[in-house]
């Protein structure tokens, strides 16, 4: 599902590495431009970590992002866990 978020960028967190496999994600926290501020976690994943370099603390961006969610067990508790992962910005 494609998600489209305009808001200030208020962190920008650091690229990590998970796994054997090099997976690799940076999260960003966006406060959302509105009378009621939302905020949300944008994650960059894989080549989309490169977008990280067009824009820091402060700046106005729309992001347009991918709403993914997966489900998961552990404990004989049922749960799904949703992301949104962004792959295009431009400013706002």
């Amino acid at each position: 599902m494609k998600v489209l978020i305009v808001g200030q960028v208020t962190q920008v967190g650091a690229v990590q590495e998970y796994g054997a496999n090099g997976f690799k994600k940076a999260e960003v926290i966006v406060k959302t431009i509105e009378e009621r501020p939302n905020f949300y976690v944008v994650e960059f994943t894989h080549d989309n970590i490169d977008l990280l370099k067009e824009f820091k603390e402060g700046d106005n961006m729309k992001f347009t992002c991918g709403l993914n969610g997966r489900e998961y067990k552990k404990d004989d508790k049922y749960s799904v866990f949703m992301s949104l992962n962004a792959w295009k910005i431009e400013k706002a």
